[in-house]
């Protein structure tokens, strides 16, 4: 008996009636076929229970499930983890006509792969989680009752390497968070010929001659005819009218063959007008019948020119979101799919989604196709940067695998005109010369039409290179990703694109680390500022793809939320703004200045449509919120507003100058750009910016300073403090010492700790400040370690003068990328007792503490306060100034 290894899957299936292409079961074409979906048994076991035999499954006890579904229904996760294998069976009856006809098992997607016996007799082997398609030998099925049997592997059966990873890609299911159950997710299902089927069809859009190219790969499972006849048909969807026809043949079984079909007054698939074709394709052989397939496809051309992506020609930006298999999510999802991935994206200004881990199904790419989305679909090749350290004879295995599972996921996906491009791999770094090379060549060997995008490393594709920048939202200082984008963009590729495919990613609480404590309510604020700012900034540099992550949990069908009218969350309403296609995009990264200071600030005129967009461009200071839409209260309350009448050029970015001054008087407002236009709701660009006084003088204060550097020594004349350099080997006679560089200060001063600490006692102030490396332990011993944050939060119930004049928002985002108030904190002290003032991210990583001493004190501050308190440095920041001020005050 013959067994087929597949190797690829199917596109062409389907053979139904034309009421409706939304069939009873998600599929790629239509053709004569018999679903398998519906009630299941299964019995779950060692895998050497040999089920095929005669008489053997009677002896075991089978359960119910349904398919699609899962194989380890009823079991907690772990039990479902431990499962080695499932045998799972069908009994399916044929009558007497397609029992007398070739038969083509399909799937489109079983964990963890499966084998498959009709009958009793083994007919497939498929190392893959994704679709399959398996000629059955001639034979095997009968008119009457048959029965389809499989054996699945669960997650401790599949095949796995030395180290204990999979050798077949599995999407999440090497991650803790990823599923481990064996499925067979999605349909499965029997398709019927005579003597020669068509296995796959491609259609290739030619926009500009008005052409479509059906590319046919012929199949069979006995000997093919010598002479195959095809016939092509192409109409509009749901319109009788037949708008182009063509024929081609088969020679001896030598395929794939090209017809290509001119279309009468063709017209185009966008997002805006989803006009949809549909092809009929025949073969014959002989003047007989021997298949028939129909499908849906679109006129649309997606390419990579001159390091940018078009479509159809005209230049296109990917503004999109990561979908994470919520198609196995349940109900709420499948049975709102237009509401959640257009109709809730559209609000958001977002036309795509990555599909993060996995390939999406049929049922959800017909609702893009139809409405205008656009899906890049992610094989299951994740590592998330981990190394599987495979021995090079399981890194062959595994290669095989992934050709196998792409294969199957390009040949049945690839006529969607919502899929865009395929995503070969996600954040891998140990494979990448293979997945950039014989991995993407044989993607792009069987289809064409698509580009290619590896995602998280920089080593990219031929089309592609993408970055990830994970870390932005969760960890380090706010700036630290603006900074990476200005990299990226100033080394791109001129032949290639330049995509960002995650950010905005939340590790653990951020709320501990920007509020203070756990599950703060205003977290959400938080976030969406930093997502409108970080989006904003690639936008700006021309990002050609931008998709923050994940968006189910900003949207109102998984949230039930409704923060503002329309929008349910706060990420949802600056997402609508910062992705909007028009956009007046203020650059302004830093936040503190002097009252009445006059700006000039660069103000990037963004119209990512195809043609001239007249607007009007209002821009505020407020001191109210304008919540990332704008806010009728907020733009009510503004003390200043310019109006511009605009007209942004077509598919362009330009700059204009927008003159502006601070406010006389101290506090927090924002400087907010709204852009209005015909036939869309208004969007801003919002900047928080603080007016903060200047620190005065200091005039009879007294100070010695140790290890000054020129910007110290600068400062403390203007503000006129009497200073010297060195303490002179006895008690000191003066108000303040300040340790400004502790590896320049003399051995003479440091043999004179002892006269400083008694000197302390008696009512002393020494201010130690901003030491990357700590040469006094004589003084006092202590311990840093790196951090980067952009908030400092202040101990509770704390008092101390570094405080005077600082209000909480003055602790976050001082002037200068990357926004950093601290890069080092402390981690021991050898004196006690100590008073903690200030932290970052939590309270164990402490900024800024007092030690008591007697009538006086030592300050420890670690915050970044040089280069930032001398007016004329490109990174003055008065609240920095105010607190170095204050350090050496009373």
């Amino acid at each position: 008996m013959r067994i087929v290894i597949v190797i690829a899957v199917l596109c062409c299936v389907g053979f139904l009636t034309r009421m409706s292409f939304a069939t009873a079961f998600g599929k790629d074409c239509e053709r004569d076929s018999l679903s398998l979906n519906g009630k299941w048994e299964v019995f779950r076991g060692r895998g050497d229970e040999e089920m095929w035999k005669p008489g053997q499954a009677a002896g075991h006890k089978w359960q119910s499930v349904d398919v699609p579904g899962s194989l380890t229904a009823g079991l907690d996760r772990g039990a479902a983890e431990k499962v080695h294998f499932v045998w799972a069976r069908k009994s399916f009856v044929l009558d007497k006509g397609r029992a007398s006809k070739d038969v083509v098992l399909r799937w489109n997607g079983i964990r963890f792969g499966a084998a498959a016996w009709v009958n009793g007799h083994k007919v497939a082997e498929h190392a893959a989680i994704g679709p399959a398609r398996v000629l059955l030998p001639a034979g095997v099925v009968k008119a009457g009752k048959n029965e389809l049997l499989l054996k699945v592997p669960g997650w401790s059966g599949v095949a796995k390497s030395k180290s204990g990873f999979p050798l077949m890609p599995t999407g999440a299911s090497t991650q803790g968070w990823g599923t481990k159950q064996a499925a067979i997710f999605y349909d499965i299902w029997l398709e019927f010929y005579d003597r020669a089927c068509m296995k796959w069809v491609l259609a290739i859009p030619d926009v500009n001659n008005g052409t479509v190219t059906f590319r046919v790969w012929i199949d069979g499972v006995g000997k093919i005819p010598d002479t195959v006849d095809l016939s092509a048909e192409v109409r509009p969807w749901r319109d009788r009218r037949i708008v182009g026809r063509g024929r081609g043949v088969v020679v001896k079984g030598t395929s794939p063959v090209d017809i290509k079909v001119p279309i009468q007054d063709v017209k185009l698939w966008t997002l805006e007008e989803r006009n949809l074709y549909e092809a009929t394709l025949r073969a014959r052989a002989g003047g007989k019948l021997c298949d028939e397939v129909r499908f849906r496809f679109g006129m649309r051309e997606i390419r990579v020119k001159d390091g940018h992506y078009q479509l159809n020609g005209k230049p296109f930006w990917f503004r999109g979101s990561n979908l994470v298999n919520e198609w196995h999510w349940g109900d709420r999802f499948n049975n709102a799919i237009k509401r959640y991935i257009v109709d809730e994206a559209r609000v958001m200004n977002l036309n795509s989604f990555r599909t993060h881990t996995c390939p999406p199904p049929h049922l959800w790419l017909d609702v893009a196709d139809e409405h205008g989305t656009f899906f890049l679909a992610e094989f299951p090749v994740l590592y998330n940067y981990m190394d599987f350290k495979f021995t090079p004879e399981e890194l062959k295995v595994w290669h095989r695998n992934a050709v196998t599972d792409a294969t199957g996921w390009v040949t049945t996906l690839w006529n969607h005109p919502s899929v865009a491009m395929w995503v070969l791999c996600n954040e891998s770094r140990r494979d990448r010369r293979w997945e950039a090379g014989p991995f993407r060549d044989h993607v792009v060997s069987l289809d064409p039409t698509r580009p290619t995008m590896r995602t998280g490393d920089r080593f990219g594709t031929k089309e592609t290179v993408d970055i990830h920048t994970c870390g932005n939202y969760s960890r380090g200082a706010e700036g630290q990703a603006v900074q990476t984008f200005a990299r990226d963009a100033a080394r791109k590729d001129p032949k290639r694109t330049l995509t960002n495919s995650e950010y905005m990613n939340r590790f653990g609480d951020p709320s501990l680390k920007y509020l203070g404590r756990p599950r703060h309510p205003d977290q959400l604020l938080v976030k969406a500022e930093i997502a409108m700012e970080h989006t904003e900034a690639m936008r700006r540099l021309n990002f050609d793809g931008i998709f923050p992550y994940m968006y189910a949990g900003w949207t109102g069908l998984r949230t039930g939320r409704e923060w503002r009218k329309e929008f349910p969350t706060p990420m949802a309403a600056a997402l609508h703004s910062s992705m909007s296609p028009v956009l007046a995009s203020i650059e302004l990264d830093d936040r503190n200045f002097t009252p009445g200071k006059k700006m000039s600030t660069r103000v990037v005129l963004i119209n990512e449509k195809h043609e001239d967009v007249p607007t009007k461009l209002d821009v505020y200071l407020t001191p109210k919120n304008p919540l990332f839409v704008p806010d009728a209260d907020a733009l009510k309350a503004a003390s200043w507003r310019r109006h511009f009448d605009l007209v942004f050029k077509a598919a362009s970015i330009a700059d204009m100058k927008l003159d502006w001054t601070l406010p006389e008087k101290e506090g927090v407002y924002y400087l907010a750009a709204v852009l209005t236009r015909k036939g869309a709701r208004a969007v801003v660009s919002q900047r928080e910016v603080r007016a903060v006084e200047p620190a005065g003088s200091l005039k009879g204060r007294r100070v010695i300073v140790l290890g000054p550097s020129k910007e110290c020594e600068t400062w403390l004349t203007q503000h006129d403090v009497t200073t010297t350099t060195a303490i002179g080997g006895k008690e000191p006679d003066t108000d303040v010492i300040l340790v400004w560089d502790s590896g320049t200060i003399s051995n003479t001063d440091k043999a004179a700790a002892p006269a400083v600490l008694k000197w302390v006692k008696s009512g002393g102030k020494v201010v130690i400040l901003g030491q990357s490396l700590w040469r006094w332990p004589e003084l006092v011993d202590f311990k840093t370690g790196g951090v980067t944050a952009s908030r400092v939060l202040r101990y509770p119930k704390v008092n101390h003068s570094l405080f005077t004049g600082i209000k909480p928002d003055y602790l976050r985002r001082w002037n200068g990328l990357p926004h950093a108030l601290a890069s080092r904190h402390v981690i021991q002290t050898a004196l006690t007792p100590e008073k903690k003032l200030l932290w970052v991210e939590d309270p164990k990583k402490t900024v800024a503490l007092t030690i008591p001493m007697g009538r006086g004190e030592i300050v420890l501050c670690l915050l970044n306060i040089k280069g930032r308190i001398t007016a004329k440095s490109g990174t003055y920041d008065p609240v920095a100034e105010r607190i170095f001020a204050n350090l050496l005050a009373r």
